[in-house]
C-alpha cells in the first residue's frame, strides 16, 4: 500500500508473524530522516494503544543504504481513515473507546517525553479484524523532548506532518 511518505508491505517472519514494513521514499537531506530518539524510545514502550515497532533503519542504518524503514506489528483491521461509517462507529464506539484509546496512547507517548506530530485517521490503527482494539502508529514524524529538560526539544525546525491535519501555527 502506498502513502505519502513511501510504501507499506505485509510481511511475514520465519516464526510465522505477520509485519508491517513501512519503506520511506528517498530523503535528500538526512535531517528530514525520523527521529532515530524518538523510534529508540518508541521500540521500547510495550503498551497497548500503541503499535508494536520491532525495528527502524534510518541514518547509517537504511535499507540498502538508502530507504529508512519502520517496522512494526500488523494491524489486520486496517485504518480509521478507511473505516467505514456504516461499520459501527457509532457514539458509543466513540466516546468508549476511540477517544479514551487514542488519550491513554497519546499519554503513553507524551510520558516518554515523544510527540507523534501526525496525528490522523490515518495513523490510527485496528490491530483486529473486528475492529476492536485502537493503537496509535506510523513514527516517521515524531519528535522527542530530553527526559531531563522540560524546556528542551530536539533540534529540528523541519515541519512534519499532513498539511490537513496539523496545526495553523505549523503552517
Amino acid at each position: 500500500e502506498g502513502t505519502g511518505e513511501g510504501s507499506v508491505y505485509l510481511v511475514t517472519t520465519s516464526e510465522l508473524k505477520e509485519l508491517a514494513l513501512k519503506l520511506y521514499k528517498k530523503f535528500d537531506n538526512p535531517k528530514h530522516e525520523p527521529n532515530p530518539e524518538a523510534l529508540e524510545r518508541i521500540m521500547g514502550i510495550d503498551d497497548p494503544d500503541i503499535l508494536k515497532l520491532h525495528d527502524y533503519g534510518v541514518g547509517l542504518d537504511k535499507y540498502l543504504g538508502d530507504y529508512c524503514y519502520e517496522l512494526s506489528d500488523y494491524a489486520e483491521g486496517g485504518d480509521l481513515q478507511n473505516y467505514s461509517i456504516n461499520a459501527g462507529l457509532t457514539l458509543d464506539f466513540i466516546e468508549n473507546e476511540l477517544v479514551r484509546e487514542i488519550f491513554l496512547g497519546i499519554k503513553i507517548l507524551h510520558d516518554n517525553r515523544i510527540y507523534h506530530c501526525d496525528l490522523k485517521p490515518g495513523n490510527i490503527f485496528f490491530l483486529d479484524k473486528e475492529k476492536k482494539d485502537l493503537v496509535i502508529g506510523d513514527y516517521g514524524s515524531a519528535k522527542t523532548f530530553e527526559k531531563s529538560s522540560e524546556q528542551d526539544m530536539q533540534a529540528n525546525t523541519t515541519v512534519k506532518g499532513s498539511e490537513r491535519f496539523m496545526a495553523p501555527e505549523q503552517g
